[in-house]
């Protein structure tokens, strides 16, 4: 199911942008039902979206798991189209970042994001295979050599503490490139947190930009 109040088309997106005074946007496939097929089509779409405006980029959906080879062999090979600038992908529908059954796949993802030099979107949420304890694992193997942004800061307060308890700091400090954002304001509010700017507590990606250092921040957009 679409978004309450998402754009049902990439016109309708241009007229909210427009409204909005968006100058730049990232738009990027939903991967909200367990249909791998609908997510991968959503691809086209987005692509749709970068040729006709050059405010907008995009992210191309991307799956860890070894029965999506396939469907990655396609996605894979639209990353060199006009304003792909991110690779997107998550556990929730299948698959772990330390399952060995993934790593061929993960391999193929991070190696033509480095050739690319495209940022890796990686949704984190508590528990399961999305939890950063084991998302972690991506960060120590791939973090030297491609940007990683760990969407909603760990997921959930757990998550936070985690990250912001230190880990995330200290993956700077050795230099991996690292990049998370908050889920809009509620982090700020679940973890009794209050964000120093609106920047901070924004809902959105660092990842629009090649040229985007850490705590950058532009719109994110999801297609219908």
């Amino acid at each position: 199911m679409p978004a309450r109040g998402a754009a049902a088309s990439v016109a309708d997106l241009m007229r909210a942008l427009d409204e909005e005074g968006t100058e730049r946007a990232l738009v990027m496939p939903n991967y909200g039902v367990p249909d791998a097929d609908v997510s991968f089509a959503l691809n086209e779409l987005v692509l749709d979206a970068c040729a006709t405006d050059e405010r907008i980029s995009c992210a191309l959906w991307v799956s860890p798991k070894p029965d999506d080879a396939e469907r990655n062999d396609q996605a894979l090979a639209l990353a060199g189209e006009r304003g792909v600038r991110a690779l997107k992908t998550t556990f929730l529908l299948g698959g772990a970042p330390d399952d060995p059954d993934c790593e061929p796949q993960l391999d193929r993802v991070f190696a033509l994001a480095a050739e690319h030099d495209l940022v890796v979107h990686i949704h984190t949420s508590p528990g399961a295979a999305s939890d950063i304890d084991r998302i972690g694992h991506l960060i120590e193997k791939y973090g030297d050599v491609v940007s990683i942004h760990l969407v909603h800061l760990g997921g959930g307060v757990s998550g936070h503490i985690k990250l912001v308890g230190g880990r995330f700091f200290d993956w700077i400090e050795q230099g991996k490139r690292v990049y998370t954002t908050p889920r809009g304001r509620s982090a700020s509010r679940r973890a009794g947190w209050r964000p120093r700017s609106s920047a901070a507590a924004s809902a959105t990606t660092a990842c629009c930009s090649r040229a985007t250092s850490p705590g950058a921040t532009v719109r994110a957009s999801s297609p219908a």
